[in-house]
């Protein structure tokens, strides 16, 4: 089977702090890879995506409309057709961009399985709070701050309704690579199950 191994970068993260490393298929469509990279970066596909390559942007086909628009319906474009380098947006509406780059084509024989997660630093997106995660991610809460100081907040919270944790610095323990694994699998077979 062909592989190509993908980066995934958050843009507003230093040195690899919310990263992922992954193998994919690079037969699989576009709108496939994208609930891959939802639940591998700890989202729920509460919202939409859509990858960018500068050029092009590739959506679900329900945003297509004006032929002026640089929308291509994702399911209609596959992974070997994306350039190198490119752009990978989860809740179009908070904006969590991250730079996607293929860092080499891999011959796996006899593998059957459609991405393998190979490194992983950071914990997940905040579904419904990048304001939160950029609290954090910019040193303005410590790593101590806990649910009970979110819930003395007056101003909204800061930590995530969908990662459970209990501090903001339990975002940056290691990652277990089969709990991820096993998280992807589970999301995916609902979001099949779903449609």
């Amino acid at each position: 089977m062909k592989y190509k191994v993908l980066s995934i970068d958050f843009k507003e993260a230093k040195n690899h702090r919310f990263y992922r490393e992954i193998c994919v298929k690079e037969d699989l469509s576009l709108e496939y890879l994208g609930k891959i990279l939802v639940f591998c970066l700890g989202g729920t596909l509460e919202h939409s995506y859509l990858f960018d390559d500068g050029e092009f942007s590739y959506v679900d086909k329900s945003w297509l409309g004006n032929p002026s628009d640089n929308y291509i319906d994702y399911s209609k474009t596959i992974v070997k057709q994306l350039p190198n380098k490119f752009l990978f947006e989860y809740d179009t509406g908070e904006g969590y961009l991250f730079n996607c780059r293929f860092l080499d084509n891999v011959d796996i024989p006899r593998k059957r399985v459609d991405f393998i997660v190979l490194k992983a630093k950071g914990l997940g997106l905040w579904e419904d709070n990048i304001t939160g995660l950029r609290t954090y991610l910019s040193g303005e809460i410590s790593p101590d701050y806990s649910r009970e100081d979110d819930n003395e907040r007056e101003d909204g919270q800061i930590l995530p309704w969908n990662l459970n944790i209990y501090t903001a610095g339990e975002f940056d323990e290691p990652i277990d690579i089969k709990e991820l694994t096993d998280y992807i699998k589970k999301g995916l077979a609902n979001a099949l199950d779903f449609e």
